[in-house]
């Protein structure tokens, strides 16, 4: 951003862009520009003297010469009337607020792209083990290690409509760019480049063949990472999220997830041949192998590590580049994305997974393919979302529209400057300036939501501001450590609101939660299994269970500091994802926000904390556990939750040594307990496959254990294909009932799309309103 002194030497009095807004809304402090040209974490420049002026930045020259351009001869008509585009440009150029933020992305861009800059991209982007890439995501890509994962670096504004992104908060319903860069219309001047033309030019085909795909993506393989070393780069990543659903279809067609991690890059003559060993199973003469490749297609797989892998081992070994255009992906995987070469709208399911592979899919980026799966600049439909479509965009041979009014005889804007002299910077030819016009006025990034993100429509909002001017619902979950060391849990203790002081997670938290299988009596001989009574507090099973309080908090610690959880339910990350409806006053957004952090929160403590420790006390309720054995698990669960603050430099380190301290005395008093309550060592055992559980297989009980690990490790084959078989006749009952009534709600899924079963924790399990009681 704009340094004190340039701010008033341009009459801008107030931060501009989102920045305005992060420091309004976040509290956050300008990023001031370093030595090494403007990244946060330098110095600021030296304000000038009196005498001195401030340097003339690139973003000020495209200015000046749009102006200079508006005053020449070519932007006014025969009748002395300016052009409609040109008296359009120069009314935005009178706006002072996006002026700024243009010259800003000029900056931007201009600073990103410098052949120097370009050229020490690809220098850098060879990689022989997985820490070089780590290193160069952070030395490049500028990403983040924050708790042990790599995440995006926090771009500016600039930095976002340069590289194409949506700049602007879900509320204001911005959108990504929709067409050409600068460098992709110089790489794409000429037409399809000679690796690309089989697939996008004239001469492409219809149907393209695997050669075709091949020699596209040749062309900037530089390594040959294994599906194996990728995993490694991908577990230390937070963006796997992204990766997975790179390039998904809906889970209505075939979607790629392999079957097998032994892919390899291929090579032939010290040359990679632009495919993989996967690509290769398709023309196997082993039954098998082939079996594989067809395997690895199947409907409703959608998003899935296995693809994020694989498409991660693509973006690596091209070298973090366009293949299409070979221009760096600057700004990291939010400026990147999987496009399928030849469109996917095809009936024959024989063609559909020969589209989904992996050699019918580009590693472009995302305004690429935004500009040609939508409305071409000009209004202009690609026919059918196709690559061989690409090359007939006016745009990408110069014609945008601005480049008609500068008074120029050069016909090559590109490389010449007015006089017909080479330039050496790109910065310096009309045509960077006509495009950066046409950006200046295409792009939707400089319209009116771009001031109302200069005026903060979300200044005031605040999970936690009092100030009832602001927002009137205050986030109440407890989140201080220190005062949670000496919080009583005792329910019966008089005007104490639990629910309200936890809030929607006290359901969870007020006990141990024991339900499902009640632990009955060891001698008590009984034939069936106790079902969904036993909760560990009064009314289902025992009183006073104040020494269990060291458990609890421990849960409330992991709820706390789970640093996945933290940004999932952070101001801007909810701000980015809850949308804000022009009818919303800082009150009511700020109520949506906080229910959308509740729901997060409360959906993540039901798969993190819930279902583990059901899972292990539903095995206890059926005697497969002994009394010791349940505090011990519970003992190394609640010893793991505290492990966020267990380093002696840790803050909270007495606060940690206290719970542990509570947490062990309660479990090491706990099975006296247990033993008073079931009479014996552990409660009456139903060993496994015996006629009493197989009865209530696909019970309440039976359900938890199935969805926990820990529930499921404690099963035998025989009694989880008896709990599907259950599972399936329920499916069908209630798919019968369905045609009937529409109304008729399906169980749970504990099979997948097409018919899988789902492993422990596995997609779609739980849902965010998930009743915690």
């Amino acid at each position: 951003m704009f340094s004190g002194w340039l701010k008033e030497v341009q009459g801008i009095e107030e931060p501009v862009g989102l920045e305005a807004v992060r420091q309004r809304v976040l509290g956050e402090e300008p990023e001031q520009p370093s030595l090494r040209g403007g990244e946060s974490g330098g110095l600021p420049p030296t304000p000038p003297t009196s005498e001195e002026q401030p340097q003339e930045t690139v973003g000020d020259k495209i200015v000046g010469r749009l102006r200079s351009m508006l005053d020449g001869p070519k932007s006014v008509q025969r009748n002395g009337n300016m052009y409609a585009d040109a008296k359009k440009l120069q009314e935005r150029l009178a706006m002072p607020g996006r002026v700024g933020v243009f010259k800003d992305v000029i900056n931007k861009y201009h600073e990103t792209h410098t052949q120097s800059n370009i050229d020490d991209w690809n220098a850098s982007n060879s990689f022989e083990t997985p820490d070089e890439v780590i290193q160069f995501l952070q030395d490049k890509v500028g990403m983040r290690m924050i708790n042990g994962k790599l995440q995006p670096k926090d771009y500016s504004i600039a930095e976002k409509i340069a590289f194409g992104m949506n700049p602007f908060p879900q509320g204001l319903n911005g959108r990504e760019y929709r067409g050409a860069n600068f460098h992709d219309i110089l790489a794409l001047r000429n037409g399809a480049p000679e690796h690309a033309k089989r697939i996008m030019s004239g001469s492409a085909q219809d149907e393209m063949n695997y050669n075709d795909r091949r020699k596209f993506h040749q062309k900037y393989l530089k390594n040959g990472f294994s599906y194996d070393m990728a995993e490694q780069v991908y577990n230390m990543l937070g963006v796997q999220s992204q990766l997975n659903g790179l390039g998904a279809p809906p889970g209505t067609k075939p979607t790629l997830k392999p079957k097998t991690t032994d892919i390899e890059q291929l090579s032939s003559n010290g040359e990679f041949t632009g495919d993989t060993s996967f690509d290769q199973l398709r023309f196997s003469d082993d039954p098998e192998e082939r079996q594989i490749y067809e395997d690895s297609f199947k409907q409703g797989n959608g998003s899935s590590k296995e693809r994020g892998i694989m498409m991660l081992q693509k973006i690596i070994n091209s070298g973090f580049v366009d293949e299409l255009t070979g221009v760096p992906f600057f700004g990291g995987f939010d400026h990147l994305t999987a496009d399928h070469i030849e469109n996917r709208d095809f009936p024959d399911e024989r063609r559909l997974v020969e589209l989904e592979s992996p050699q019918n899919m580009a590693i472009i980026a995302r305004n690429l393919n935004q500009m040609k799966s939508g409305e071409m600049p000009g209004g202009d439909k690609l026919d059918k979302d196709t690559f061989n479509k690409l090359f007939q965009s006016d745009r990408f041979k110069g014609k945008l529209g601005f480049e008609q009014f500068f008074d120029e005889d050069s016909s090559d804007f590109f490389d010449l400057d007015g006089d017909g002299n080479p330039l050496n910077d790109f910065a310096d030819s009309n045509m960077f300036a006509a495009w950066a016009a046409y950006r200046f006025m295409n792009s939707a990034h400089f319209e009116d939501r771009l001031d109302q993100a200069l005026e903060g429509p979300n200044a005031n909002v605040s999970l936690d501001d009092e100030d009832d001017d602001e927002v009137t619902i205050r986030d109440d979950f407890m989140n201080n450590i220190e005062d949670l060391v000496g919080f009583d849990f005792d329910l019966k203790k008089p005007n104490l609101d639990l629910r309200k002081f936890l809030g929607p997670q006290a359901g969870m938290l007020d006990s141990v939660n024991l339900t499902k299988f009640k632990p009955q009596k060891a001698n008590s001989g009984a034939d069936e299994v106790a079902e969904n009574s036993w909760r560990g507090q009064s009314g289902n099973g025992y009183d006073s269970t104040g020494f269990l309080d060291g458990f609890r908090k421990a849960m409330i610690v992991k709820l706390m500091k789970d640093p996945e959880l933290a940004t999932s339910t952070s101001l801007e990350t909810l701000m980015a994802d809850v949308k804000r409806t022009n009818k919303d006053t800082n009150k009511t957004y700020g109520k949506k926000l906080l229910a959308e952090k509740q729901k997060r929160r409360k959906a993540w403590a039901n798969k993190n904390l819930k279902i583990p420790m059901q899972g292990i006390a539903a095995q206890y309720g059926l005697g497969r556990l002994s009394n010791s054995e349940l505090a011990e698990k519970f003992r190394e669960m609640g010893t793991d939750y505290l492990s966020s603050i267990a380093d002696e430099d840790s803050d909270h380190y007495s606060s940690h040594q206290t719970i542990l301290e509570q947490l062990n005395q309660g479990m090491d008093h706990w099975p006296s307990v247990l033993q008073t309550v079931v009479d014996g060592d552990r409660p009456l055992e139903f060993l496994q496959n015996s006629p009493a559980f197989m009865k209530v297989a696909y019970s309440e009980g039976g359900r938890q254990l199935m969805k926990s690990q820990a529930g499921r490790d404690s099963m035998s084959k025989e009694e989880i294909d008896r709990f599907y078989e259950m599972y399936d006749e329920e499916v069908n009952v209630r798919m019968k009932e369905k045609e009937k009534n529409p109304r008729t709600t399906l169980p749970e899924p504990f099979r997948s799309a097409d018919g899988e079963r789902l492993p422990a924790f596995g997609e779609n399990w739980l849902t965010s309103d998930t009743d915690l009681l």
